[in-house]
């Protein structure tokens, strides 16, 4: 995935287009392993997780800020 596809993900979520950004976002953190690009992995979690906590999905929200926060420890 590229740089690019990840920042329009980020610009779509933050312009209330989040369906289509949560695919991206997932779609970068199936292709990217981790190691490669920590700091946007942890970010696409974190945007992933608002997401899910916005629908009232607590444990999805928590079981990517946990992955989120194991990425960076």
């Amino acid at each position: 995935m590229s740089s690019d596809s990840y920042f329009l993900a980020v610009a779509l979520f933050w312009t209330g287009v989040t369906r289509e950004a949560e695919t991206r976002l997932r779609d970068y953190l199936d292709t990217v392993a981790p190691g490669e690009m920590d700091v946007r992995r942890v970010y696409a979690m974190a945007l992933l997780a608002v997401a899910h906590a916005a629908r009232g999905e607590i444990e999805a929200a928590q079981r990517l800020v946990d992955e989120a926060r194991s990425t960076i420890e």
